[in-house]
């Protein structure tokens, strides 16, 4: 969502029609400009037992720009031999303050690169650290990137 628009269904944020663009200046206008987005984060636990994550810590790049960090406290089931889940990661921001001295396209480019987490031409950067519980003892796993470079 940007300024209240739902936008996933876009392929460039940057290329508003012109409502969509009037509601987002008008919304600029006031002082924000406030942006939601859940990043589904895929799993897969190779193990022989099941895995459970406690939760996980994530810091958001914007052109490797520190933007955004948050914490995730949501208990996660992962099925052993291959099993899948997902881990929903939501993400919101005012952009109005974030990119405060920068301009609109700046800001959109940033909206439309959380839009494309985990591709390589993404110009956001997203770290995650999950916390697993070990037994019923959390343990801290390193940063795993999804995004540019990846």
């Amino acid at each position: 969502m940007l300024a209240g628009i739902g936008v996933s269904s876009l392929n460039d944020l940057t290329k508003l029609d012109a409502s969509t663009a009037l509601r987002v200046t008008t919304t600029l206008l006031s002082g924000s400009l406030p942006m939601s987005a859940t990043v589904h984060i895929g799993v897969t636990n190779p193990n022989a037992t099941a895995a459970q994550i406690a939760g996980l810590d994530w810091i958001l790049f914007f052109e490797d720009v520190q933007v955004l960090t948050g914490a995730l406290q949501q208990q996660v089931y992962v099925a052993p031999n291959g099993g899948n889940s997902t881990v929903p990661l939501t993400i919101q921001a005012d952009l109005a303050a974030l990119f405060k001295n920068e301009s609109m396209d700046k800001m959109l480019q940033f909206a439309n690169g959380l839009l494309r987490v985990g591709e390589k031409s993404a110009k956001v950067t997203l770290k995650i650290q999950p916390t697993v519980l070990v037994g019923t003892q959390p343990f801290k796993m390193g940063y795993v990137v999804l995004g540019k470079g990846v």
